[in-house]
């Protein structure tokens, strides 16, 4: 983001300062200016001044961009000028809280307004002239970000059944049973995005995950209220993905920043179907993978409206049919169609400053059914609907290290109840 070419920015920006200091103190020899001339020097100080702001309020608009843009990516905010942040030209900024440099006209002329302006133009214009009009959300050529990231995820679910006969509303006779699933899992993982040219990255996750699983039953045996409780608990290398992205424009003349990516999941986790089972064929094991390859296209949207970034980003994940070809207790499992899912994202991220950002977002899968082959018959699941609000933070603590956390908080009931990450990306230069 801006990040990359925040520093040469400034130490031109310093330059000018320089520049014009040395004007004021060469000019202490020469005569007092008129007061048409001093008129004209402070109306293009003006000039300059509202100059720098505009470019300032961009320096914004894109350090909440590329929060955005982590938060479509999946993994939670990126800093507003941290490790893979986006790099802009040919913007020049100032660094925040430093003045616009101004002369001091009790000491003498700083300059002529014509002279001022040639210093301004040149400062500018050495940064327009080595990069083209394109501001780049991506990760920066040559530019390597490793990104570390501890994920927690917890997911329950509740079911009562009941056998009997229903008097009236609110007075029946039978049987009732309960039953209740927690399924709580903690993921590290280890990630890496390069940046190859303005446009284009590549990135790759590979994850291992521990897997806790608790199942609860509560229903009459004998007469008698009994609880029954079954744990299962495993840990294991979970499924490989890999992707790319591609920045469509730059975002000029009213358009957003529009970006291409596609991801591919390769099944390297222990698939459910990989797990161990006793004669009935009951689970006696945890899958930390889905079993299938998962192929993703998604296009993005992220669009400036000061002093905010709006974000949105539409997928669709297709998962071809595999085939199992085992037995579990008395039945054969053969072609497993695990469903595709069609994927939205919406959101705001602001760039409180140059160092902290924040996120507020959206997001919703919508999971169609599962395709089993039991005995030779198909038999099918419910689809599902996943939605989740996202709430991230974003520090910097220097140009190559930042730490991100996000929350996310499931709304739907097939959604987990709430997964919390945290990510420390670093910067690396390559090339």
């Amino acid at each position: 983001m801006v990040h990359g070419s925040s520093l040469p920015c400034r130490r031109l920006l310093n330059a000018a300062i320089a520049s014009t200091a040395l004007s004021s103190l060469g000019a202490c020899a020469q005569q007092s200016p008129s007061a048409a001339e001093v008129l004209a020097q402070r109306q293009e100080i003006e000039v300059l001044k509202r100059e720098v702001d505009d470019l300032r309020r961009r320096y914004a608009e894109l350090a909440a961009a590329t929060a955005g843009l982590d938060a479509i990516r999946g993994a939670g905010v990126t800093s507003a000028a941290g490790p893979g942040a986006a790099t802009v030209a040919p913007v020049v900024i100032a660094a925040p809280g430093v003045p616009f440099p101004s002369p001091d006209l009790r000491g003498g002329q700083a300059g002529s307004a014509q002279q001022n302006k040639e210093r301004a133009e040149a400062v500018v214009g050495a940064e327009a002239v080595a990069s083209p009009d394109f501001a780049s959300l991506l990760t920066p050529a040559g530019t390597l970000i490793v990104d570390p990231t501890v994920e927690y995820s917890l997911s329950t679910s509740n079911s009562l059944i009941y056998r009997g006969v229903e008097i009236v509303p609110g007075i029946q006779i039978g049987l009732v049973e309960a039953s209740k699933v927690e399924r709580s899992s903690l993921t590290g993982s280890i990630g890496g995005r390069l940046g190859l040219t303005p446009r284009w990255e590549a990135e790759v996750r590979v994850p291992y995950t521990y897997r806790h699983d608790r199942f609860e039953d509560q229903g009459p045996r004998q007469q008698v209220n009994v609880i029954r409780t079954r744990t299962l608990d495993g840990s294991d290398i979970g499924d490989v993905d890999f992707g790319l992205r591609y920045q469509i424009n730059g975002g000029n003349n009213g358009w957003p920043v529009l970006i291409a990516g596609l991801k591919i999941t390769a099944p390297t986790g222990t698939g459910p179907y990989d797990v161990d089972r006793d004669d009935d064929g009951v689970v006696q094991g945890i899958a930390t993978g889905s079993g299938g390859w998962i192929y993703e296209g998604t296009v993005s949207a992220i669009y400036p409206s000061d002093p905010a970034v709006l974000f949105a980003s539409v997928g669709y994940a297709y998962s071809p049919p595999y085939d199992v070809d085992k037995s579990f207790g008395q039945t054969r499992v053969g072609e497993v169609d695990l469903g595709d899912s069609i994927n939205l994202s919406l959101g705001m991220g602001f760039a409180i400053n140059n160092d902290l950002s924040f996120t507020l977002g959206y997001k919703h899968n919508f999971v169609f059914e599962t395709e089993t082959e039991l005995d030779g018959e198909t038999v099918s699941t419910d689809s599902a609907q996943i939605g989740a609000s996202m709430l991230g933070f974003s520090y910097r603590f220097n140009d190559r290290v930042s730490a991100n956390t996000s929350l996310e908080l499931g709304v739907t009931e097939d959604a987990p109840d709430v997964r919390a990450l945290l990510r420390i990306p670093v910067s690396l230069q390559v090339w």
